[in-house]
């Protein structure tokens, strides 16, 4: 279609000048100044159009994503997508790609993955609305503003709703089945018909992270003969989680070179070990995640200052005290001084050489030359 007009604002994006940002199964994403416009391949229907108007209005109340801001309908009036805003950065799938989140400091590493938890966190606590992510968290939805840690999920039209009120006042589900490999827990896998739920979230999640903590996913072993046509859902579900699991066949690859805290890796074998109901939840990956952070940006300067207001609360207590012991130090010496010098002082000294008289001075001639005698 060569062109797409919003729905409430009559902005007319001509997409035959836009550049692309991505395209898929789904649709394109097209670049237009500071937002981006997604077109469906196919024909939005009644429940997808719903879904988009329930996510523009509560997207004030779930920060960290990309959500609609605007459904756009062709020229015929049909409803074909949606307008989000633009994410700057780069994507978590590129930067893993490129072999650049070894660059990361370990510090910066945990502030970004709390921003992404933080994200999940708000929209599992969503006010009023019952959301799965299901295939949203990925690392190819993933853009990361690495000067700021700041994370934005796109394409978060790809959310799963349940039990929201449609344009007719039903009560509806919109459920979304798309899912990438690597992202789905053993659960889901054993059962493709299940429904996206939180406890998947949390899974895919964990994989998130530790992609961006280890520069791999975490079911992904060495190289070697045995994992020839293993994909990343085989992984899962024989449960290669080759970090916190020993086997015979495969081996761990080489991470990025990252120091990570023992309750880190706690809560990455809970969440890729543990039963579904036990995955370390949002919450408590951003409080893990943020501890983390501040132990590693902590600076100097900031731990002398409680040691300087103790050292200075210590003096004050402990005035009158430190007075007394300078006095009594002050003393000791005045009394070595005194046993020193003094009696020296008092003794009698020896009186001076007597002073002779000095050499007289070499005769010189006086008077006239011609009486010398009487005048020398």
């Amino acid at each position: 279609m060569p062109r797409v007009v919003g729905r409430s604002s009559g902005t007319v994006f001509q997409l035959d000048s836009l550049p692309t940002l991505g395209s898929g199964t789904e649709g394109v994403v097209y670049r237009a100044g500071d937002a981006a416009v997604k077109v469906y391949t196919a024909d939005l229907d009644a429940v997808a159009v719903d879904k988009i108007d329930t996510l523009i209005r509560f997207a004030k109340a779930v920060p960290g994503f990309a959500w609609p801001v605007e459904p756009v309908h062709d020229t015929a009036g049909r409803p074909v997508g949606f307008v989000m805003p633009l994410a700057t950065g780069e994507s978590l799938e590129a930067l893993t790609d490129a072999r650049k989140t070894g660059t990361i400091p370990d510090g910066r590493k945990a502030a970004i993955g709390a921003s992404l938890a933080a994200a999940v966190a708000a929209a599992h606590a969503a006010p009023a609305l019952t959301m799965a992510l299901g295939d949203t968290v990925k690392a190819g939805n993933i853009v990361i503003d690495l000067r700021t840690a700041a994370v934005t999920v796109v394409d978060a039209a790809a959310v799963s709703l349940f039990r929201f009120r449609a344009a007719d006042g039903r009560l509806i589900d919109a459920i979304e089945t798309l899912a990438t490999p690597g992202y789905r827990p053993p659960e889901a896998l054993a059962n493709p018909a299940a429904t996206p739920s939180r406890a998947a979230d949390l899974f895919a999640l964990a994989v998130a992270l530790f992609e961006l903590i280890f520069g791999r996913p975490p079911m992904e072993p060495q190289s070697c003969a045995a994992t020839v046509g293993l994909d990343l859902d085989d992984a899962v579900r024989r449960g290669l989680f080759v970090r916190y699991t020993a086997h015979p066949d495969f081996r761990a690859p080489a991470y990025d070179p990252v120091v990570v805290p023992a309750d880190i890796d706690d809560l990455f074998r809970a969440a890729f070990l543990g039963a579904p109901h036990l995955r370390p939840s949002a919450a408590e990956w951003v409080a893990r995640l943020t501890a983390w952070r501040d132990s590693k940006a902590a600076p100097r300067t900031a731990r002398a200052v409680p040691w300087q207001s103790r050292a200075v609360r210590f003096a004050r207590r402990h005035e009158a005290a430190a007075a007394a012991v300078i006095a009594a130090i002050a003393t000791v010496f005045l009394g070595v001084w005194v046993a020193r010098e003094l009696p020296a002082a008092l003794r009698p000294q020896p009186s001076p050489p007597p002073k002779s008289a000095p050499a007289p001075a070499p005769g010189q001639p006086v008077g006239p030359p011609l009486l010398p005698e009487p005048f020398r």
